[in-house]
């Protein structure tokens, strides 16, 4: 059951990992910069973000259309502010991705050296629908049983991780990345929050800034969405 894997997973020590040739679902845009901005800085010439929303309903008080294109153009500024030049928008409404099958149909995620998206225990529905489409790649036999896929964190913290990215080098570059989002950082702290769960992190892992991730197999990842 979950109990079991939890503790079981509890006493794993945790290992700096390079995320060289990565592919990072995100599923409005801000959440790869939260959960994985410093990573995206390190590796910007070999990542590839993959944005399945515009996030047109994040912003109190303004129009869906003006709200898509508002935030539309922030993920572009930070994009190239990190130097990525491969991205995708997918455009899937906004709050309703558990109810859209077939989010990452057509994409060929075998070419990708580690696949990451937000963690299944992130509150935010949304965030949670892009793990259940991974296992449906995986039961499907789209996707190579052997990857490992890498969960992130944005809202919701992780219970366990086994992997981690010092990011003490470019914790500065993420937080300028972070700020562009200029409409979503004015409806929360998020500059000073994920810088504090950053450093919280380091000190975790033996440095002063860092990011985690929790990275499970096929079986892992039934398990813990089912629950057995």
């Amino acid at each position: 059951n979950m109990r079991k894997y939890l503790y079981s997973a509890g006493d794993m020590n945790p290992i700096e990992r390079n995320f060289k040739g990565s592919i990072i679902f995100s599923p409005h845009p801000d959440d790869e910069t939260i959960g994985c901005g410093g990573l995206i800085a390190k590796f910007s010439a070999t990542v590839e973000v993959v944005f399945l929303t515009r996030g047109e309903s994040g912003i109190p008080d303004l129009g869906k259309k003006e709200t898509s294109s508002v935030r539309f153009s922030e993920l572009t500024s930070v994009m190239k502010y990190f130097g990525v030049s491969r991205s995708t928008q997918l455009d899937y409404p906004d709050g309703r991705l558990r109810e859209t099958k077939g989010l990452l149909t057509g994409l060929d995620l075998n070419s990708f050296d580690h696949i990451l998206i937000p963690s299944i225990f992130e509150h935010h529905p949304d965030h949670q629908a892009v793990a259940w489409e991974i296992l449906e790649l995986f039961r499907t036999k789209k996707l190579d049983k052997s990857k490992v896929i890498y969960m992130y964190e944005v809202w919701t913290p992780l219970p366990i991780f086994n992997w981690y990215l010092n990011i003490s080098d470019v914790a500065l570059k993420k937080e300028i990345a972070l700020s562009k989002y200029e409409s979503q950082i004015k409806c929360a702290p998020y500059l000073k929050k994920t810088a504090a769960l950053n450093e919280f992190r380091g000190l975790q892992c033996g440095c002063d800034h860092a990011e985690v991730f929790l990275g499970v197999s096929y079986d892992d990842l039934k398990v813990l969405l089912n629950g057995k």
